[in-house]
């Protein structure tokens, strides 16, 4: 129709067709390879020495549903507040749990709650915008400076991340972008209907602590309890973080073969 041929005109304007991963694509359907990359200055480049082949369903650009403020919104709480809606597209991080020293989190944590008391939710838009300025912002900073073990810089845990993020797709979930840092990943993604944020996450961490420890020879926790999550507003939102996905390992000073990177057909359009 006229109308889904101008959305898809829209989504066009987006951007271009580059990718860290070399893909091929038909039917709907994406294989991405992993290898090493030649990073340029965005951190993308032309993957070499293939070594796994990754599929993943990617829907029509119609069917990603952003943030409706006017639709029912979900809210829970770990040790962070987190808000879901039915179908909706995330952006994620979660770490792992030696990714930040224990007397930067301390300090984090402490000021983090004196700052919810004063805003109890539910978060206007500007709210949420000063948390993450204040909040996220740092964690970002601390988990790039590479601290802790740092396991998943290595390519073989790293790419179980990998596999364990395709497990669901098309069924759970649909994936539109990801990387993997030495240690945390960040991903934004649709929830299908029918699942919730945190039982699909419980379900990656799960798996691939057991497959990544069984690696290593060790055992214990590995991922860190909690995660963060933004619902994406809109197209313009949705770029901004395929553009922090992509741009992670290259503002962190990643080395090829330091970081594996994804992106959707859709993901690919953004500049």
């Amino acid at each position: 129709t006229a109308g889904r041929q101008g959305r898809r005109a829209k989504n066009r304007r987006l951007g271009n067709r580059r990718s860290g991963w070399a893909l091929e694509g038909s039917g709907g359907f994406l294989t991405a390879v992993a290898g090493g990359q030649e990073d340029d200055a965005r951190g993308t480049g032309a993957w070499k020495a293939p070594v796994r082949e990754i599929v993943c369903i990617v829907m029509l650009p119609e069917d990603m549903k952003f943030f409706d403020p006017r639709a029912e919104i979900g809210f829970s709480k770990n040790r962070l507040p987190h808000w879901q809606q039915e179908g909706a597209v995330y952006f994620v991080t979660f770490r792992l749990a030696d990714s930040v020293p224990r007397h930067l989190l301390r300090q984090w944590n402490e000021e983090k709650e004196v700052w919810r008391r004063l805003h109890p939710p539910p978060w206007t838009e500007a709210n949420e915008r000063e948390y993450h300025a204040r909040f996220s912002a740092a964690m970002e900073r601390w988990l790039d400076a590479g601290h802790g073990a740092c396991v998943l810089r290595e390519p073989a845990c790293a790419g179980i991340i990998a596999e364990v993020l395709r497990h669901f797709e098309g069924e759970r979930c649909t994936q539109w972008a990801w990387v993997v840092m030495p240690t945390h990943m960040h991903g934004v993604f649709t929830v299908r209907t029918g699942h919730t944020l945190e039982a699909l996450l419980h379900s990656w961490k799960l798996f691939s602590a057991r497959r990544i420890n069984a690696l290593n020879g060790k055992t214990g926790r590995l991922w860190q309890k909690d995660y963060f999550d933004r619902l994406v507003r809109d197209a313009e939102h949705f770029a901004r973080c395929v553009r922090y996905i992509r741009r992670n390992p290259v503002k962190a000073g990643l080395r090829a073969g330091e970081f594996l990177l994804w992106e959707s057909e859709r993901a690919r359009e953004v500049v």
